[in-house]
């Protein structure tokens, strides 16, 4: 496990296209073994009013750079990298972490990069 830990810690793969990153995470998730599981995202309008012109459809057809696909495929023991600062300077944008458990609701990930390196974290 430590062996495998670093050479993820040690490589990345840049892409331009969040296409071409769904293709990448895809193949990475095939070659781990066990049963994933999609995480959906929750489109919705501030405005009520405004549901007519931007239907859930539309919203979660969607993916903007920075931003998550409208279903995330997540399996036990794939690296995944933090996109935004939630608890700095261990949570921030760029640690990457690797999945330990997945819950419904709720993800536990060890760091394996920065400050944190080693210690579990749950992300909501």
């Amino acid at each position: 496990m430590i062996g495998r830990r670093k050479r993820i810690c040690e490589k990345a793969i840049l892409a331009t296209k969040n296409e071409s990153v769904t293709k990448l995470n895809l193949q990475v998730q095939r070659m781990l073994p066990g049963n994933g599981k999609s995480c959906y995202s929750i489109d919705t309008v501030m405005d009520p009013s405004e549901a007519v012109n931007y239907p859930t459809e539309f919203l979660n057809s969607l993916n903007p750079r920075g931003c998550l696909p409208h279903v995330l495929d997540l399996k036990v023991g794939a690296p995944i990298i933090l996109l935004r600062n939630l608890d700095s300077p261990k949570h921030c944008n760029g640690t990457r972490l690797i999945i330990k458990t997945l819950h419904s609701n709720l993800i536990e990930a060890m760091i394996l990069t920065g400050c944190g390196t080693g210690e579990n974290v749950f992300i909501l």
